[in-house]
């Protein structure tokens, strides 16, 4: 059972029969283990962005200042960033060079763009004053090693770990191509359905009801019959 960073990595040398008679891992596939499973985390983090990534934070901005530390997990913005304490719409994206050549990567005011560069947001105009401004963003996925031995990732898949890992195991190993194979349409397979999942519970309401079309009585309430007719409404 896969539960945190060192079953993971037993699991993988399960699969791939790199023990010995008495259960020990081999040296030189130990150490290739923690790059496998970096290999995989990179491929993941380029590849995901579902609702177990959102995050919230907020920058109090200074007069005079118009750059700021993004959070130190920050991976993705998913919305426009926007300011909490005042009436403004949500900042539109420059480019560093089309900041630098506007009047607005120059003039102090209340901010309209941003840019990214590097770890920072840079606004334009430069704050003059005091705003909060809010970031809504999807998080890096926490890298798995020694000190992290877990994440949300390999808490509720930790297939997709498992069959990552195995790809990259079967590729150092040389192993042949239809068992390599396998492992891959493994992955993608686990990654997919995770995607699917969380596409599903963004976009999902109310189940839908059917109606007709042509229910008189949702207009007439109270209809009352005569003879072998009902009639609606007058008398």
């Amino acid at each position: 059972m896969v539960t945190d960073y060192d079953s993971l990595k037993t699991e993988i040398a399960n699969y791939v029969s790199r023990k010995d008679v008495t259960g020990v891992i081999d040296p030189e596939f130990d150490a290739r283990l923690p790059t496998f499973i970096q290999f995989v985390g990179a491929e993941v983090a380029r590849r995901l962005r579902v609702h177990d990534q959102y995050k919230s934070d907020t920058v109090s901005t200074e007069a005079g200042e118009p750059d700021y530390a993004l959070p130190t997990d920050f991976g993705e913005l998913k919305a426009q960033p926007r300011f909490t304490d005042i009436n403004w719409p949500g900042l539109k994206f420059l480019t560093a060079s089309e900041m630098q050549n506007r009047p607005a990567g120059h003039i102090a005011g209340t901010p309209l763009y941003y840019t990214l560069l590097g770890d920072t947001i840079r606004l334009g105009p430069v704050p003059d004053a005091v705003l909060t401004l809010e970031l809504q963003y999807f998080a890096d996925i926490p890298e798995l090693d020694e000190t992290t031995t877990t994440n949300w990732l390999l808490d509720g898949h930790p297939d997709i770990y498992l069959h990552g890992a195995l790809h990259q195991a079967h590729i150092y190993l040389g192993t042949p191509a239809k068992i390599r194979d396998k492992s891959e349409v493994a992955f993608e397979k686990a990654l997919n359905e995770l995607i699917r999942a969380d596409t599903a519970d963004h976009w999902s309401g109310p189940p839908l009801r059917k109606r007709n079309r042509y229910d008189l009585s949702r207009i007439y309430p109270n209809p009352r019959r005569k003879g072998r007719h009902l009639y609606y409404g007058g008398s």
